[in-house]
């Protein structure tokens, strides 16, 4: 279901015309195209188009028992800079990005919905584009074609982010647009490989089905973005970290609470100097335990970290 943007008039009880606003208009529309649907097939999932609080709220009020989830999309702001110390900054800004430009935007989004929401039912957000921005992706023929680290940094916070958040916000959906030639995987004439960004993709699979684990902040202030949880067979805890700072490598000392890790692997992405169209250099280590049972390595200046930590069965 889409907006159609068009306006629309309606005659009132005593014959007066006024224009109906184009949300109002789509809400109509989002009920009739609905009851049509289901009653073709009842089990289907119905998702409405958003866009901002004012539009999801009267879509949700004049139309929210006909479907069940709403469509938001961001697209964060252009990378400026590509090489250099202006690329650092770029690099800063987009691996917090996600926490502090995203995340207050899904909980705006989540508010709106759940003041509106009819009977108290909570409307799933359907996150189902969400990239970077390129101008690559109006004028093709015109703009070049970049991505590389800064991407994958993006990429990375933004995937912590959903594992931590997608539970309370209620998404039960995310999706980056778009992977193929836009994002993840790079397609040549007789080849593909994945990106910078879909190094990440690969990396954060680890999460998958996994069950989200609590992190407390990193210690000093560091400037970290952590996600953590246990696999399904409940012998890894996978650790994904993303440095956000870009003056130098970082020291990690990892402690996890409750039981003595066993033994644990790091698989790191990083490179040495910030370049478009790179991918990223891929390490993987053994770290042994300390007798006080920390981990500790060390997390590359424009470093992603994926540490699996062998720790058996837990309660």
């Amino acid at each position: 279901m889409s907006s159609t943007g068009r306006s629309a008039t309606r005659s009132g009880a005593s014959g007066w015309v006024r224009p109906i606003a184009p949300h109002q208009d789509y809400a109509r529309e989002v009920r009739q195209y609905a009851a049509a649907m289901r009653k073709v097939d009842p089990s289907l999932v119905l998702i409405a188009s958003g866009l901002n609080a004012e539009w999801d709220r009267v879509l949700v009020e004049q139309g929210g028992g006909a479907f069940d989830w709403i469509s938001r999309h961001d697209y964060s702001p252009i990378t400026q800079a590509l090489t250099g110390p202006a690329a650092a900054a770029e690099f800063h800004g987009k691996a917090i990005r996600p926490r502090e430009g995203v995340l207050p935007l899904l909980r705006e989004a989540r508010r709106a919905l759940d003041a509106a929401g009819p009977d108290g039912r909570r409307i799933g957000i359907a996150f189902d584009e969400w990239n970077l921005w390129h101008n690559w992706f109006i004028k093709p023929f015109e703009n070049e074609w970049h991505i590389g680290p800064i991407d994958a940094v993006f990429a990375a916070a933004q995937l912590n982010l959903l594992c931590q958040e997608a539970g309370d916000l209620r998404i039960p959906m995310a999706a980056m647009f778009e992977p193929v030639n836009e994002g993840a995987i790079r397609v040549q004439p007789f080849s593909a490989d994945l990106t910078a960004m879909g190094q990440v993709f690969a990396l954060d699979r680890a999460h998958h089905a996994a069950r989200l684990l609590k992190t407390d902040p990193p210690r000093g202030g560091q400037a970290l973005d952590v996600c953590a949880s246990l696999s399904p067979d409940r012998q890894l805890v996978n650790v994904t970290i993303v440095n956000q700072a870009t003056a130098g490598d970082r020291a990690i000392d990892l402690i996890l609470a409750g039981g003595r890790p066993r033994k644990a692997t790091v698989t790191t992405l990083s490179v040495r100097d910030l370049q478009p169209d790179i991918t990223m250099d891929r390490r993987t280590q053994e770290v042994t335990p300390r007798s006080d049972g920390r981990l500790s390595w060390i997390l590359p200046r424009f470093g992603i970290a994926l540490i699996q930590v062998d720790v058996g069965d837990r309660p």
